[in-house]
């Protein structure tokens, strides 16, 4: 490729291509590697190649064929680090140290030196950690060689939020507030709520049209969430339909 382009190998930055040698030429174990080249404004591209012993492989791949790097800023990344033989020591960033099978987690995005050490041997290399990747590095005292073997997204940890109705700030049961919400069908909302003595919660329903207030307390007679319920008759408010509801649970829960 033209000057000014990054070359990644197996993770690991090996240089920029340049003039004097037409591109860039890197010298790898034979087998196969995973290969990126980014540009100077994060346009990257990757392809796999498979490097046979005592021969060299030109790829030419096109500028054209670049695409803008997802944007993951602000989540950390991680790293898994296997060694082989399995008895060696690592110092990353100069300062966490880790053994084989280690992972290292919330590693800001970032390039950062790495050592392993087994025995008098000792491999120097420097690893990308992506924003929001889990990395596995394999450090090869056989091959005297590291290299990237794994790269996965990093498992978001979700929080449901509660449901934006008068029932959120209730000190109650949670399954109290699940029951209530399962209960309700389309079109009719928690407009108030309080909790009341023995197991209950009193709550002030929106309701489309007193219809939809008679049926929906004759289906919750029926229901086997609650060990009793208590309906007023539907009344006008400025918001429009209301109806109260006292929903009451078994003591044992």
């Amino acid at each position: 490729m033209t000057p000014g382009f990054e070359v990644i190998v197996d993770g690991s930055s090996v240089g920029m291509t340049a003039n004097d040698v037409g591109g860039k030429i890197v010298d790898l174990a034979p087998g196969k590697h995973r290969v990126a080249v980014r540009s100077p404004d994060g346009r990257e591209g990757a392809f796999d190649i498979d490097i046979l012993a005592g021969q060299t492989s030109d790829v030419s791949p096109s500028p054209l064929g670049l695409r803008r790097k997802l944007s993951t800023e602000g989540e950390p990344g991680s790293l898994h680090v296997v060694c082989v033989p399995e008895d060696c020591s690592i110092v990353f960033r100069d300062h966490d140290h880790m053994t084989n099978d280690d992972t290292l987690e919330t590693v800001p995005a970032g390039r950062y030196p790495l050592t392993a050490t087994r025995g008098a041997a000792t491999l120097h290399t420097n690893v990308d950690v992506p924003s929001g990747t889990v990395i596995t590095l394999e450090a090869n005292f056989t091959t005297r060689t590291t290299r990237i073997v794994e790269t996965h997204r990093r498992a978001r940890h979700l929080t449901l939020a509660e449901s934006n109705d008068a029932l959120a700030g209730l000190n109650v049961p949670a399954f109290w507030k699940s029951a209530i919400r399962s209960s309700l069908p389309a079109g009719v909302t928690v407009y108030q709520a309080m909790a009341v003595e023995q197991n209950g919660i009193r709550a002030t329903l929106h309701i489309p049209t007193p219809d939809v207030g008679y049926s929906f307390v004759e289906g919750l007679m029926e229901s086997h969430s609650f060990s009793k319920i208590g309906a007023s008759t539907p009344r006008r408010e400025q918001i429009g339909w209301v109806i109260d509801v006292a929903y009451y649970f078994p003591p044992s829960r």
